[in-house]
């Protein structure tokens, strides 16, 4: 891994997001801001002076830029800030990954592969576009990475702009005939990651694999947050005779054979409870008890039943693994997340990547506090849902002991069958049940 890695823009909702997210996976961080500083942007940036730029990039020497940083209607700082980040960038020898957008297609060819020509239709898109051609021209080996609709954790523009509509406090509508394909910012901000270190040269696509229009993205939104759906209101473009992008959709099909990150679909990453994975620090921090440095580290805040006795066990287990293989922290016990409560609700996840037989085994547990509320059904399912996608998991195995009834109903109710008995040197006697992946 690249040691110093610098973000552009790390105020804003994917720079912040990534300079967190670089900062648990190891990097040391160095973040830009414009206006105001914060505790992860400390370096004053306006990318509109290149002579600003290139003192900066000259006295930090990162290994790596991620340039997020782009005013919304600025063509200096889209278009000339992204190229004066550049050309510093490669006289210095520094890697460079570059956040492009959809937004410089028309939307008349509806898919876009790697190689499609820009034919923006408005001036963001042109600025964008403009930024992109500037970056290929000066550093060919510079990742240029398109991607759509942003969202995740409520500070996504989308997300901001349903629960003002819903309210009442901004005007408009949410267009059912401008299709998109989301992505959740921590899997936009962990591809940027990978992109900085695996050389890859040019543009790649970067999106979600759902197509979903504007509308139905609210609605989506509307559901988790607790709000009314009834108060979302809906148009078309072509109502309203706007000269917008309708159906944009990029293909993903290089991004899938190139990176490791999971891209999510909005319906996965939208839903009220999700699983959030953590890194090996995250782990370690949770295993000591270390609430504060947990939080530091965690993409949500951890409860004190996840950093207390009960669980510590299970991160020491998770935190060993993934020095082991890193890899496996996208597999092993994550955060059972509540989206409209904003609160860490248990632990779930599988307890290794499968094995040589595709068999994967499945643990979960709700906080005391939590618990008769459906979060272990919901968690159930989001280990189901993600085994039955993974072409290597052909088996899925819950462990679980006699007097539990709640969770063998629940497991019987998944297609689970007890296969055997075992005991386990912390639980003692666990029946043994077993599934196949895609059986629900």
């Amino acid at each position: 891994m690249a040691d110093r890695l610098l973000v552009t823009g790390a105020t804003g909702h994917l720079g912040r997001t990534t300079v967190q997210r670089a900062v648990a996976a190891g990097w040391s961080v160095s973040g830009t801001y414009l206006t105001a500083p914060s505790a992860i942007a400390r370096e004053r940036l306006d990318i509109r002076d290149p002579a600003a730029v290139r003192e900066l990039l000259h006295r930090l020497r990162p290994d790596a830029v991620i340039h997020t940083a782009a005013g919304r209607d600025d063509w200096h700082a889209i278009a000339d800030g992204a190229a004066h980040v550049a050309v510093a960038a490669a006289a210095l020898g520094i890697r460079l990954v570059h956040v492009s957008s959809d937004a410089i297609f028309s939307g008349r060819e509806v898919h876009y592969d790697e190689t499609a020509p820009p034919d923006p239709v408005y001036r963001y898109g042109a600025a964008k576009a403009a930024a992109e051609t500037a970056i290929r021209a000066i550093d060919p080996t510079a990742a240029v990475v398109r991607t759509s609709t942003i969202l995740g954790d409520g500070g996504g523009a989308h997300e901001v702009l349903t629960h003002q509509l819903a309210s009442g406090r901004a005007d408009g509508v949410l267009f059912t005939d401008q299709l998109r394909k989301p992505i959740h910012v921590d899997d936009l901000a962990d591809a940027l990651l990978e992109l900085a270190t695996n050389r890859y040269p040019g543009i790649i696509n970067v999106a979600g694999p759902d197509v979903i229009s504007r509308y139905d993205l609210g609605l989506l939104v509307a559901r988790r947050d607790g709000l009314d759906p009834a108060l979302i209101p809906a148009g078309a473009i072509a109502e309203r005779g706007l000269r917008l992008p309708a159906d944009v959709r990029l293909r993903t099909d290089t991004a899938e054979s190139v990176l490791r990150t999971r891209l999510r679909g909005a319906q996965e990453f939208m839903a009220r409870v999700r699983v959030v994975h953590l890194s090996g620090p995250a782990f370690q921090a949770l295993a000591d008890g270390d609430v504060a440095a947990a939080n530091a580290l965690s993409p949500v805040p951890v409860s004190d039943y996840l950093a207390g006795p009960a669980c510590r066990s299970v991160w020491r287990m998770r935190s060993r693994q993934a020095g082991e293989d890193p890899q496996a922290a996208d597999w092993v016990t994550g955060i059972i997340w509540d989206e409209r409560r904003r609160t860490a609700v248990g632990r779930a996840g599988f307890h290794a990547p499968p094995d040589a037989d595709g068999m994967v085994e499945i643990g979960y547990a709700v906080d005391p506090a939590h618990r008769r509320q459906g979060y272990a059904r919901a968690a159930l399912e989001i280990l189901l849902a993600r085994a039955a996608r993974e072409p290597g998991v052909r088996r899925i195995r819950v462990s679980i002991a006699p007097d539990n009834v709640a969770s063998y109903q629940l497991a019987s109710q998944y297609g689970f069958r007890k296969v055997g008995e075992q005991w386990d040197d912390e639980d003692g006697l666990e029946f043994v049940y077993e599934a196949p992946a895609g059986r629900s």
